[in-house]
């Protein structure tokens, strides 16, 4: 197929009419698949000896041919991109390039660029431009996701591994994968509905401030989108939670719950509580779930009442008895589900079942005049129920709630609460719904009322809706901390640096800015926490207080301590010994090598044992640890796929999980390796050991009867609403860690029936969670590594009131700074993004200290660049400008923008602002800083330079635009430079102008003539280059994964320093080069005398672990889960790459599934199957067989399907 260029200047049809109920093909969306894969961390290709790169240069042109990783099933492929539209890239991957022709191609680009790409943006908001490539398009890649040959399975995904610039599968872009096979063989309405559904997924990962929400809102947001663009309702789903609405709305997750209820939910709000407005205000929340829904209800409005009239419209669905007990757009639907009818009285249920927030109804007829409803329930959980009396011969519906919450005293003893109503019908109905906010049990009684003091049904009700002493979702902590004021330590480097007559680059120091928290471990009322940073210490009264931190070289994911030291799994640059004693000084004592990726650490028994990727487990004699200098492993496991946990027993006992194998039972053997005892086929990311049971996180909680280690038995589970990552028991209880819904209290007393008791929401993404009891104030704590959320402390003495007590807050995202030199005094200011803005006092550039720091910014990206200005700093946020003292930290004024602030330039008395047009604003006044003018560019304005009389604009696909500045107030465009790819950046540097192009690297431009830019030379050996500052005859230039020194006369490299992690922005002052990477400003030493310099060799200088030789065998192991329902994953390795298949048959030898995973090079994968026959058709309960096929190789092993 040729590739084409298509243009789109006219949006057509912003609106078109629709049927609202219109159906679509049954289709499935991936995307929860990748976020439960992306929760855990799981790359099933990184023991793979050759890494794949990704994230080719934005823009990309047509025909070129790029490599990218997929994710269902995880892989890499080459695709060719053959449409560039207005707001999108088609890849088509080069192995089915022939099923996509040149005119579809342009169809589906034509559809995105004018009716999905504008009205999805309409629904929800937009996403965060530019993506991590710098580039405003979508790509969009087709594929045969799953590699079925078909179209029956996933229809598309958008993966939110994409998003993280440092993830080793991240394709580091705005991407959506859609399956060729279902564009082949669905209905165009199908395919692009569920377009616009992935599109969806996009934008809510940024409107949630780069995190997806809990599974059935995420899924629900999505769904509700496809209405709202092409008016698809998914009727099957619909109709499937109409049948059966006593299942959980937020912890079911099933599809009856993400295309069905979720949707219905939304589409309620949409319709009685603010139209898209408030669909809008809910996608933009931080919060998420239930927290986000009654935060966009507002102060007067509970989510608990909106909930009981949207279970009375699913009932009635008759917009005759009121509009906010129906659905104008899905008439016809209604509960169908088998219900309990009362016609005698007195009459006593039986206990009746309860889950979270599911919906239970009885209805009551043949009425007595006075009607006495007794509620009775047995937990302390809060129990809802509303009454909704249907007079007969008449369309008047009264609703009246029946107040029900827990014991104030916190007793668990029987309670009871009742309503008497009169004046009813005996022809007349009453139906009673009832929900809960936890899993519980109720019964009712029901009888004619006595008489005494009923409620008249007709009466208003004036009292308060429910008796709630808060507002179960609108909560704050009592107070917040911040970071400290962080001052320079050692940015350590292991190794040493080359020789050579050439510019000297040296790391010298750095200063932390945010922190990204993975574990937290208490002891001695001290607190270590891993924060990917490094390691961070706090004292605890009862809330944390920083006491100490060091940085380590990679990323800090786990911790184990023994009071004097702490050991920390820092990824790649293996496990560190850090000594902690005193805590306000730590230092790294020694580095266990030889890790790939060192990922946990666990401290008992005389050991020290260590999961790395690569290699498995390792153990170590502690004392070795301690006193050899470089300890040796006595024992060592390897595991058949990822690791992620190990803990042991008092006996010895070693219990792994990984990602291949599930959990494994190990005990040493006398020969120095491992007898496994038991295993369980269940994927497993953090387990507690408790006597006989494994208390396992496996994204829902799962208990399990190992007391027979050969045949461990799954007894129970607790689902969970977003993905659970992480537990711990204590006294009686297990509080458990969930990325999107903070920390959830589980009683497990009785493991057979573990009750979710309570839930508390956090800021971030709890990780991790430690627990403290304090003597002196009689008081339980929790603590919570909430990600990028910091740590939340809550007072969890009554567990199921957790109260919310402080948050340390240490968020931030380095994304620019600007540096000022005056009266000999040096100040950085750095845009911390959601940390607002940090300043620097750096007149020792290698001793410095954060002075001050500013968070008064309501943006939901906070800071995005920053100039200093004299006595003025000037913010760029992604609502506008704003204007700060700098002595005093006061915002002056602010100056609001449609879109985000790149970058800002100080030109007389104007600030030149590029937030996509170059924006003009008059601040000769700075407290009346006003526009005064607006110039729209081919591209985006995204980067400014400037000299006496010219301005330089990056505006990314638009290249360089040149302005006549005499004017300031109005300049005057003169010239246009055209780049191949986008320019990110440029510099000026006397009469050279260097462009920063991300196809061609650095262009070195003769600016003599500003009208007419002259190419002299370009420098290529870097990739995605964003920033540049010259100093003397040396171009110091930033990548996207290294800061090097060029020579601006020869554009030649002469040294490259490659240990950074996320750059994003360098200044130079003097001898100092300041650079903001991902959690630090890093301070380098430049010296230019070419008679005592040294540098950084052409290789890597910092820690380098000790490299391990990998080789792995053909298998093909156990499926994980087994038993399963209704999908499994089967993991296998190959010895050398190979066309892979999969094939299932039933016991009598039936083909009832077959699987092409195509090429598959040397190492560790998984492959997926949903449970499926060839004709798309759910198997039944029984055993089957799969057989992999890989060059000669080939086996075969035994699973069990249970429904």
């Amino acid at each position: 197929m040729r590739p084409l260029m298509i243009g789109i200047s006219i949006l057509i049809g912003w609106f078109y009419s629709f049927t609202p109920y219109l159906h679509a093909d049954p289709w499935k969306c991936g995307t929860p698949l990748l976020i439960e894969r992306s929760s855990s961390a799981i790359d099933f290709n990184l023991g793979n000896s050759e890494p794949v790169l990704a994230a080719p240069a934005a823009p990309a042109q047509l025909g070129q041919i790029d490599r990218f990783f997929i994710h269902i099933p995880e892989t890499s492929v080459k695709a060719t991109c053959v449409v560039v539209g207005v707001h999108c890239y088609i890849y088509i991957d080069n192995t089915v390039q022939n099923m996509l022709t040149e005119a579809e191609a342009v169809a589906i680009a034509n559809t995105f660029d004018t009716n999905i790409y504008p009205k999805v943006q309409h629904w929800l908001g937009s996403e965060f431009q530019p993506g991590l490539d710098r580039d405003n398009k979508i790509t969009i890649l087709f594929h045969d996701v799953g590699m079925n040959a078909s179209g029956k399975d996933y229809g598309g995904y958008f993966s939110p591994v994409d998003q993280h610039p440092t993830h080793p599968t991240s394709n580091r872009r705005d991407m959506l994968y859609m399956d060729i096979f279902q564009f082949k063989e669905r209905s165009r309405h199908t395919f692009y509905s569920s377009l616009a559904h992935e599109f969806a997924h996009l934008i809510n990962w940024y409107q949630n401030g780069g995190t997806t929400d809990q599974r059935w809102l995420e899924e629900g947001i999505a769904s509700f989108t496809e209405w709202g663009v092409y008016g698809t309702v998914h009727n099957l789903f619909v109709d499937g939670y109409l049948t059966n609405p006593t299942i959980s709305l937020t912890t079911a997750n099933n599809t009856d719950i993400y295309y069905g209820a979720a949707f219905m939910l939304l589409l309620y709000l949409y319709e009685n509580h603010g139209g898209i407005n408030f669909i809008r205000q809910l996608a933009a929340e931080d919060t998420l779930g239930l927290s986000a829904i009654d935060t966009t209800l507002g102060k007067n409005r509970h989510f608990v009442d909106v909930f009981l009239n949207w279970g009375i419209a699913n009932w009635l669905n008759d917009p005759r008895r009121g509009k906010h007990l129906s659905y104008l757009n899905l008439p016809n639907r209604r509960i169908t589900a088998r219900t309990p009818r009362i016609t005698r009285y007195p009459t006593t249920s039986n206990e009746i079942p309860i889950d979270s927030w599911s919906a239970q109804y009885v209805l009551f007829e043949n009425l007595p005049e006075t009607f006495e409803l007794t509620l009775q329930a047995n937990t302390q959980a809060y129990l809802y129920a509303n009454i909704v009396y249907l007079a007969p011969n008449t369309k008047v519906t009264f609703v009246k709630p029946i107040p029900f919450g827990p014991d104030p005293n916190g007793a668990a003893t029987l309670r009871t609460n009742k309503i008497e109503i009169g004046n009813l019908h005996n022809q007349g109905q009453i139906l009673l719904i009832v929900t809960s906010e936890y899993p519980q049990t109720f019964r009712y009684v029901a009888k004619a009322g006595t008489g005494d003091a009923p409620i008249n049904i007709e009466d208003p009700i004036n009292a308060p809706r429910w008796d709630i002493e808060q507002p179960r979702y609108l909560l704050h902590p009592n107070s917040v901390t911040y970071l400290p004021e962080s001052s320079s330590q050692p940015l350590g480097s292991n190794g040493s640096l080359g020789t050579s007559l050439i510019a000297r680059l040296e790391p010298t120091t750095q200063i932390h800015l945010s922190s990204n928290y993975n574990q937290i471990v208490i002891q001695d009322e001290k607190a270590f926490a891993a924060s990917d940073w490094g390691l961070e210490i706090f004292s605890l009264n009862p809330t944390p207080i920083q006491i100490g931190e060091i940085a380590t070289p990679g990323n800090a994911q786990a911790i184990a301590t023994d009071g004097d030291n702490v050991y920390v799994a820092d990824g790649a640059s293996g496990v560190h010994l850090i000594k902690v004693n005193p805590p306000t000084s730590p230092q790294i004592v020694k580095t266990l090598s030889g890790f790939q990726d060192a990922r946990d650490v666990h401290l008992a028994n005389g050991n020290l044992y260590a999961l790395d990727t690569v290699r498995g487990l390792l153990v170590f004699k502690h004392q070795d640890v301690l006193n050899n200098k470089n300890p040796h492993p006595r024992r060592t496991f390897k595991t058949a796929g990822v690791p992620f946990k190990v803990s042991t027993n008092e006996e010895g006992t070693i219990y792994l999980s990984d990602n291949a194998q599930g959990l494994s039972i190990l005990n040493p053997d006398p020969l120095g390796g491992f007898v496994v005892t038991g295993t369980v086929p269940l994927l497993v990311l953090d387990f507690e050991i408790i006597g006989e049971y494994a208390l396992t996180v496996s994204n829902n909680l799962r208990i399990l009867n190992i007391d027979l280690p050969i045949t461990p038995e799954p007894i129970s589970q607790v689902r969970t609403p977003g993905l659970a990552s992480g537990i711990k028991y204590y006294q009686g209880l297990l509080y458990l860690t969930d990325q999107q819904t903070g920390l959830q209290i589980v009683n497990v007393n009785s493991p057979d029936t573990p009750r979710l008791i309570s839930s508390h929401p956090t800021i971030g993404n709890a990780q991790d969670v430690a627990l403290r009891y304090s003597a002196a104030e009689k008081a339980t704590y929790a603590y919570v590594a909430d990600g990028k959320g910091g740590i939340q402390t809550l007072d969890v003495t009554k567990p199921r009131t957790p109260i919310w007590v402080n948050h340390y807050n240490a968020s931030g995202i380095p994304y620019g700074l600007d540096a000022s030199s005056e009266d000999g005094k040096t100040t950085i200011a750095i845009a911390n993004g959601p940390g607002g803005l940090k300043i620097a006092e750096m007149t020792d550039p290698h001793n410095g200290k954060i002075t001050q720091d500013i968070r008064t910014f309501t943006s939901d990206r906070g800071v995005l660049s920053v100039q200093i200005e004299k006595q003025h700093v000037f913010v760029g946020t992604d609502v506008g400008m704003d204007i700060v003292d700098l002595e005093t930290g006061n915002t002056l004024t602010h100056v609001p923008t449609t879109s985000p602030v790149w970058a800002i330039a100080i030109i007389d008395d104007y600030a030149y602002l590029c937030a996509k047009s170059l924006v003009i604003v008059d601040i000769s006044d700075p407290e009346r800083s006003q526009i005064v003018f607006q110039r729209e560019f081919i591209g985006n304005a995204y980067k400014i330079a400037f000299n006496t009389s010219h301005a330089y604009v990056a505006s990314l696909e638009g290249g360089v635009h040149i302005l006549d500045i005499s004017m300031p107030e109005r300049p005057r465009l003169i010239a246009h430079y055209a780049t191949k790819g986008a320019a990110t950046n440029v510099y000026l540097a006397g009469e050279f102008v260097y462009v920063l192009d991300s196809h061609h690297g650095v262009l070195k431009l003769d600016g003599t003539n500003p009208q007419q830019l002259t190419l002299l030379s370009n420098y290529v050996e870097t990739q995605l280059p964003i920033d540049a500052a010259i100093q003397g005859n040396y171009l110091y230039l930033l990548d996207s994964n290294s800061l090097q020194i060029v020579d601006s006369r020869t554009m030649h490299r002469r040294a490259r320093y490659s240990h950074l992690k996320s750059p994003t922005d360098l200044a130079v002052i003097n001898s100092a080069l300041y650079v903001t990477d991902l959690y630090q400003l890093s301070i380098f030493r430049v010296n230019t005398n070419p008679l005592n310099l040294a540098v950084e060799e052409e290789q890597n200088v910092l820690y380098q672990p000790t490299q391990s030789t990998v080789t792995f065998p053909n298998g093909l192991f156990q499926n994980f889960p087994n038993p399963f329902n209704p999908e499994t994953w089967i993991p296998y390795s190959l010895a050398k790459g190979a066309k892979v298949t999969l094939s299932i048959h039933d016991v009598n030898g039936r083909l009832i599934s077959h699987h092409l995973l195509g090429f598959q090079r040397s190492g560790k994968h998984v492959a997926h199957w949903n449970g499926r026959n060839v004709m798309g058709e759910p198997v039944a309960s029984g055993i089957y067989f799969y057989t992999l096929n890989a060059g000669n190789f080939s086996a075969t092993r035994k699973m069990v399907v249970q429904h």
